[in-house]
């Protein structure tokens, strides 16, 4: 079957505006409702002509999610994940992406902005704060070394 010119050239465009992993390429050719073997040969030909590059899109998006976001590694894994990037290369890049000293100084930062813009005296008070930052992904070791 031959691949439609303008569908490629439409993917690539999609590619080239912001890094994409296969997943989301193959779900934005689903909503077109593309068949899926024509899906197939246009994501072949995105990944040989380097439009998608899974390695790359995963180190964009951790650094994005961790630098601006502020995502701890737990939900940065997770989001990873449901975009269908293998776990061996999420674990390598959040291992060498994110600097350790970085990652502490970025939470216990937040932390202290948390504090100073709420009143800790409860449990309940101490167990919404726990949960605020697991929600961002931190871990929850980490949370209670910062909270000492």
């Amino acid at each position: 079957m031959e691949m439609d010119n303008e569908l490629l050239e439409k993917m690539r465009n999609y590619c080239a505006y912001q890094e994409r992993s296969r997943y989301e390429a193959r779900q934005k050719m689903r909503l077109l409702k593309i068949p899926n073997d024509t899906i197939e040969d246009v994501l072949n030909t995105l990944v040989e002509e380097n439009f998608i590059d899974e390695e790359r899109f995963t180190e964009c998006f951790i650094r994005g999610k961790f630098r601006i976001k502020q995502w701890g590694r737990q939900k940065i894994r997770q989001h990873l994940q449901q975009k269908g990037i293998d776990h061996h290369l999420i674990d390598q890049h959040l291992e060498n992406d994110i600097d350790e000293s970085e990652y502490q100084e970025n939470l216990a930062g937040q932390i202290d902005k948390y504090l100073k813009n709420n009143i800790m005296n409860t449990e309940a008070d101490r167990a919404k704060l726990l949960r605020h930052f697991m929600a961002k992904g931190y871990e929850y070791d980490n949370i209670i070394n910062h909270l000492k």
